[in-house]
């Protein structure tokens, strides 16, 4: 059985590039090299209730608590007993959410296990389970998600190497690589 580390990063453009070049990249553009694959993915994703959140430029990415929480349920089974448990049980301690709440803030309970979210995230993401808004249509409860375009990129031996999400509009919000020993 193949094991694997997780390199997650919730990528802001523009904050090392400058927006300039920010608008100019194309979603995929920081992957390396192998198969790549591309998709557009429509999010299933319904505004109910306080919601998770990520900021990214001029996006928001919102994810119902309970898919966060079952989400990293799961991973915990992929790591040794005990790695995940402090990020775990900070996130349930806040439940059920009475407002929006930034999932970065635990990155200050378990800095070394952010990993596990940002690795939820790209779950989240590619099984359509993640709003995704600019920031004009927060303010409408009846606003859509917008389409997400994922771009993949598999090894030689067909492992996922990378993936990175992107809007329509090339801002990506989120990317992830993969490490396998």
């Amino acid at each position: 059985m193949k094991s694997f580390a997780l390199f997650g990063v919730l990528a802001v453009c523009g904050c090392i590039a400058g927006p300039a070049a920010a608008a100019r990249a194309v979603c995929g553009d920081t992957l390396g090299r192998g198969h790549r694959a591309q998709k557009t993915i429509t999010p299933s994703f319904e505004r109910f209730g306080p919601s998770y959140y990520l900021h990214v430029d001029g996006f928001v990415m919102l994810l119902r608590p309970q898919d966060i929480v079952d989400k990293l349920g799961q991973l915990k089974k992929l790591r040794k007993p005990g790695d995940a448990e402090a990020l775990i049980a900070a996130i349930q301690a806040d439940l059920p959410l009475r407002a929006e709440t930034d999932l970065f803030k635990y990155t200050f309970i378990a800095p070394e296990r952010m990993e596990l979210i940002d690795f939820a995230v790209d779950q989240l993401l590619e099984e359509g389970r993640v709003g995704v808004f600019g920031l004009r249509a927060l303010g409408d409860p009846s606003a859509a998600s917008e389409p997400i375009l994922r771009v993949s990129v598999n090894t030689a031996d067909n492992d996922l190497a990378e993936r990175v999400f992107c809007t329509r509009s090339q801002q990506v919000l989120h990317q992830v690589r993969f490490a396998f020993d």
